[in-house]
């Protein structure tokens, strides 16, 4: 294959206009990196994270169904309310409810079982007389 004078200056400004916009990608990037906070959480911050990917898990729900991602603290959903007053009874349970070296834990599972509305329905006996 023949190169010509016009084809060696055509692949060459291709390349080097590649190059060019791959530099200035890679130099605004650092520079946005330099500009942006970086936040560390705290090791309280990083257990509640973790405590509450644990209920995602045992709910079998993203973050989403229960927060306002643009204001995770925000109670704006029903289900973040809710999950807050189950999150009291969680927590009362394993404090005053279950006592004794042989108590259960309990969590979000015990009740849920992996949904994030529990499939429980009472079994009613109905006597016949």
């Amino acid at each position: 294959m023949r190169y010509t004078k016009q084809k060696v200056i055509f692949l060459s400004s291709i390349l080097v206009a590649i190059l060019a916009f791959s530099s200035n990608k890679n130099a605004a990037s650092k520079s946005n990196l330099d500009k942006a906070k970086v936040e560390k959480l705290s090791d309280a911050d990083l257990k509640y994270r973790e405590y509450m990917q644990t209920i995602s898990r045992q709910l079998g729900v993203t973050c989403d169904y229960c927060h306002d991602v643009s204001n995770f603290k925000a109670p704006t959903k029903i289900a973040y309310q809710t999950a807050k007053q189950h999150m009291e009874i969680v927590k009362w349970l394993n404090l005053k409810g279950f006592q004794g070296p042989k108590a259960p834990v309990a969590d979000c599972y015990m009740c849920h079982r992996g949904a994030a509305v529990p499939e429980y329905k009472e079994k009613v006996k109905i006597s016949q007389d």
